[in-house]
Parts: structure tokens; sequence; C-alpha cells
């Protein structure tokens, strides 16, 4: 029979898995980041249902509380929305700093 601690370093293994899945995620996140041209496009409101829907498809099937997994995942999506605004408006300041300034003839 496991013990409390045998328990508990089982919980701190998975929970380095699933830190290191996000931070792989987040570097996916980043790079289709910088194919977003648009606030729309960066929100991407269907694309967020399409996501919500499956994750919670997925946590029935895997025995895990689909409104837990849905939650996770809202957090997670507000964060790099968040993110990949800041992308886009530093994108779009680089742009718009290039047409501002001055040009030597």
């Amino acid at each position: 029979m496991a013990t409390l601690a045998d328990l508990r370093a089982t919980i701190d293994e998975i929970d380095q898995e699933l830190v290191a899945l996000i931070g792989r995620r987040a570097q996916v996140v980043q790079q289709i980041g910088t194919l977003k041209a648009s606030e729309q496009e960066v929100v991407a409101q269907d694309r967020q249902e399409q996501v919500y829907a499956s994750r919670r498809a997925w946590a029935a099937e895997a025995g895990a509380d689909p409104d837990l997994v849905e939650a996770l995942y809202r957090v997670m999506i507000a964060h790099f929305i968040q993110e990949q605004r800041m992308q886009l408006a530093g994108r779009q300041g680089i742009a718009q700093s290039a047409e501002d300034s001055p040009r030597q003839v």
C-alpha cells in the first residue's frame, strides 16, 4: 500500500509533466501569435469555443471533471490571448514607427 509521501511524490511527478506541457504549449502559442495580424485573429472566439468543447469531452473520456478542465483552459487561454495582444501591439508599434520615421532622400 502506498504511503501519503509516495502518493505526494507521484503527484509531484505528474505536476512536473503538466508544467512541462504547459511550457511547450506556450511556445507554440507564441509562434502562432507571430502569424496573427488582427485583434479578431488573436481573440479567435470560434476557436476558443471549439477548444472548450473538445477539452470538456476529453475530460469526460478521461474521467476528469469537465468543469475543472474548462476552467483551467479558460484561465490559460485568457493569459495567452493577453500575451498575443502584446505581441500584436509590439509589431503594430514597430510598423507604425517605421511609417512615421523620416525618410532620407
